[in-house]
This record gives C-alpha cells, sequence and structure tokens, in this order.
C-alpha cells in the first residue's frame, strides 16, 4: 500500500516572538500603564504568547478589547479583533476567524491605518489558502506585499514571499514556491529575523519532500528545528518534528519517524492547537500502518476523525477516512474499505472537490471483492 502521510505546511505564524527579557520588561511596564499604553502594551504580549501560550494571548487580547471599547480607541479595537482572529486560526476555528478579520480590516480602512491593513491583508491570505480559495488567498498577499514594500517592511515582505510561495505549493507549481521561498529566507538572512528564517527553512524543506529530494528536505528541516528551538517558538519546535518523522518514514526509518511525531504531538496537545492534532494522529496512524500495527494505526486514524469532525474540516475528515480505509484494506477487511471510501466520495460531491483519488480506491475495492466471489 501506498504511505500516506500528513505535512503540516508551516504557515507564517501572525504573531511575532519575543524574548522573554521582552516579555518581563512589557509586564513590568504594563504595571504602571494607563490609557492607549497601557492597551498597546496588552496587544503586543497577546502577539508574543499566541504561538506558545493561547490561553495568555486570548486574556490579553479580551482586556485590551475590553479597554479599548471603554476609551474609544479603534485602532485597539481594530487590533484586537485582529488577534482574536489570529487566536481562533489557531485553534481551527476558521470562520469566526475569518468574520474577526473582516471587522479588523473594515476598522483599520475607517481610521486608514495602512500598516494595519497589510497585517490583515496577510492574515486573510492565509485563512483564505487553509479555506481553499486560492484566487482570494493571492488577491489579499499581493496587497499585503504591496503595502509592506511602500514602508520598508522587509520582515511583511518575506512574510508575503513565504505566504505566496505555500499558495504555489497548493497549486503544484513546486518550482515557482521555491523561487518565492528562497527569496524570503535570502532577504532576512541580510536582516538577521531568524524567525521568518525558521519558517522559510521549513517550508523549504516541506518543498524539497514534495520533490521526492529526501536529504535536503532533512537538511533544511533540521536546521529550521535547530533556529526554532534558539527562539523557543513552540509552533515551529513541533511542526518541525512533524515534518521530519514524514521524511524518516519516507526513508522506512518508522522508528524515528515516530519519535518525531510524539514530540510533535506533544506540543500540539499542550498548546490545544486541534488541527494540527489531528494531523499528527493521522501520521502516527499511518506509520504503524506500515509496520503492520493495524490495531495502533485504526486508535490514531479514528481519533483524528473525531478531531476533523469536532472542526467540521472537511478536507482532514476526508484525509482520515482515507486513510482507515487503507487500513482496512491492508487487513484484507474490504467491506469496511469499502464504507470508508464512500464515505470520502459522498463529502468530496457535497463539496464539489476533487474525487478522482476516491474513484480509484472504490475501483480497486469493488475489484477485490469481486475477485473473493
Amino acid at each position: 500500500m501506498k504511505y500516506r502521510c500528513l505535512l503540516i505546511m508551516i504557515l507564517l505564524t501572525l504573531a511575532l516572538f519575543a524574548e522573554q527579557s521582552y516579555v518581563d520588561s512589557l509586564e513590568a511596564a504594563l504595571k504602571n500603564a494607563e490609557g492607549t499604553d497601557k492597551i498597546d502594551i496588552m496587544l503586543k504580549l497577546a502577539h508574543n504568547f499566541a504561538t506558545s501560550d493561547i490561553k495568555a494571548a486570548t486574556s490579553y487580547a479580551e482586556k485590551a478589547y475590553a479597554i479599548s471599547e471603554v476609551e474609544g480607541y479603534q485602532a485597539g479595537i481594530a487590533a484586537a479583533w485582529n488577534m482574536r482572529g489570529h487566536i481562533n486560526f489557531r485553534k481551527g476555528n476558521w470562520q469566526e476567524a475569518y468574520d474577526n478579520y473582516i471587522k479588523a480590516q473594515d476598522i483599520f480602512a475607517q481610521i486608514n491605518d495602512e500598516e494595519g491593513l497589510g497585517k490583515v491583508y496577510n492574515n486573510i491570505g492565509l485563512l483564505s489558502m487553509h479555506m481553499g480559495n486560492l484566487e482570494a488567498s493571492e488577491k489579499y498577499n499581493k496587497l499585503s506585499m504591496e503595502i509592506k514594500k511602500k514602508s520598508n517592511d522587509y520582515k511583511g515582505v518575506s512574510t508575503s514571499l513565504i505566504n505566496l510561495g505555500l499558495l504555489y505549493w497548493t497549486q503544484k507549481d513546486y518550482s515557482k514556491a521555491i523561487d518565492y521561498m528562497q527569496e524570503a529566507l535570502h532577504m532576512q538572512e541580510k536582516n538577521g529575523d531568524k524567525k521568518v528564517i525558521a519558517n522559510a527553512l521549513n517550508n523549504i524543506g516541506y518543498f524539497y519532500v514534495s520533490l521526492n529530494y529526501l536529504d535536503k528536505a532533512l537538511e533544511y528541516h533540521f536546521k529550521a528545528l535547530k533556529m526554532a528551538r534558539e527562539l523557543g517558538d513552540q509552533v515551529i519546535i513541533a511542526s518541525s518534528h512533524n515534518n521530519i518523522g514524514i521524511v524518516f518514514a519516507k526513508l522506512e526509518n518508522y522508528e524515528e519517524a515516530i519519535e518525531h511525531y510524539n514530540q510533535a504531538l506533544l506540543i500540539f496537545q499542550e498548546m490545544s492547537d486541534k488541527p494540527n492534532i489531528a494531523k499528527a494522529y493521522n501520521n502516527l496512524g499511518a506509520t504503524y500502518q506500515n509496520i503492520e500495527d493495524y490495531e495502533k494505526a485504526l486508535q490514531y486514524h479514528k481519533k483524528a476523525l473525531e478531531m476533523a469532525e469536532k472542526l467540521n474540516d472537511n478536507s482532514a475528515i476526508i484525509n482520515s477516512l482515507s486513510s482507515m480505509g487503507f487500513t482496512y484494506e491492508d487487513m484484507g477487511n474490504y467491506p469496511s474499505a469499502l464504507q470508508k471510501y464512500k464515505k470520502c466520495l459522498e463529502i468530496s460531491q457535497e463539496q464539489n472537490s476533487d474525487m478522482r483519488d476516491h474513484y480509484g480506491n472504490l475501483g480497486r475495492i469493488y475489484l477485490r471483492l469481486n475477485d473473493l466471489k
């Protein structure tokens, strides 16, 4: 059976990393701050915690919003809506995130805040890609990049380049995707922003996996992991472990793959990052399937399916059902495999998405069932 594994795309997060000393200084300043200064500090803290402590990020964002409402501070209200969007994005609540971003966009536009618009355009672009609206994703990423170029925001331009690289990857234009990612990497190597560099390294590694250049992929993923550890960025650390696991699985080093998947899963669980928890479960299931531990494989695929259903993420639901179908097929349980493949086709028909793989799976199962007659 062909190995199926979900790679986690490392999307450039909306929060900015700050060293602990910076966090400490912000928290100290917050004690004596008043009015809009207090709001701005809370929003900075929310941004910092968004990739490491969702609860803390939520607390600061909500407090900032409440005080902004009282003060009539429109920039603070818009930034808080933007932060709410990021938090919902991390939780997998994509429609809520979209609604939050649109509210932020409208307020930023009303107060002519170009910098705020550049950020929220970037965020809508990322979210649109996740939601399958590639045309909107390209539009918003390019709008964001144009604003950032005007203000010589090289980090922001790099963010847009990375996002466009990811977008072209989804369209299977791998050469263009790598070109965008390398451009972002070279720009930030000059400017020294390690967070953006780590994201670019991980994404380039991901693209090399797609091209089956596995040694090259490992090189980039390990570089990203090393840099993420130096930064203390839990999102990139976990995603790097996951992607390294994928490469080891493709190299049939399943013991190493499982070790890295488990490290990724632990961090995602600590962060309550449900979309990536589901992906880690599926990856573990696929790996146990390859070593013919079908009981464990099904356990992990079922956990992934339950998580995907809670998120109402049809793409993840299809991935989990397909993975369960492959496992049942390997076990020789063709009726159960048929049931899962039929469900995949049903969901894809409802979503008007690509159905070719599902028809192929069904055709193969019908042939095998016919052979048993």
